[in-house]
């Protein structure tokens, strides 16, 4: 418990360094040089920015990727506007992509064969964004080589028991 005394008529106080996404329960009392008043209680559960949680990736052809994800249990007391899509790897700079506030996938396209790229989802909200690590969701995809496409088939008897292929690659 922590006790603190006013000056006289003080009507409000902020109470600083709190963590977020706690609940804190207050308790005052008036005092004059003969008594103190009765007890006035109340609680406030401070504000946070949303965890999240659950992201797995698909990887759906040798230059696409696919997340997706679950909404975050606990938004930190508002509404989650936005996700924020961050992709790192392949030959270029990290890139930043938004996605809706209800969205829980998300595509990502025109990706180097055979290249690994890590991804960070965090949800933001009136407050800010989740940190990239920590309660931001992460996951690591890499594409893979598109098969080579083979032109012709021919096939040729070449004795009773026997059959030729040949193909153009």
């Amino acid at each position: 418990p922590l006790l603190r005394n006013l000056p006289a008529n003080t009507l409000s106080l902020v109470d600083a360094g709190l963590t977020a996404g706690t609940t804190v329960e207050y308790r005052i009392k008036a005092v004059n040089a003969e008594d103190y008043s009765a007890e006035a209680t109340a609680s406030a559960t401070t504000l946070a920015v949303p965890a999240m949680t659950a992201l797995t990736s698909t990887i759906d052809s040798p230059s696409q990727v696919t997340l997706n994800w679950s909404a975050p249990v606990l938004s930190g007391g508002q509404v989650v506007s936005s996700y924020q899509i961050v992709r790192t790897g392949g030959n270029g700079p990290a890139v930043t992509y938004a996605a809706l506030a209800n969205a829980t996938s998300f595509v990502d396209t025109g990706l180097a064969q055979h290249t690994a790229y890590s991804y960070s989802v965090r949800p933001m909200n009136g407050l800010g964004a989740a940190p990239l690590y920590g309660t931001a969701a992460s996951v690591t995809a890499t594409t893979y080589y598109a098969p080579v496409t083979l032109g012709t088939l021919t096939a040729v008897s070449t004795a009773p028991t026997n059959a030729t292929l040949s193909w153009t690659g």
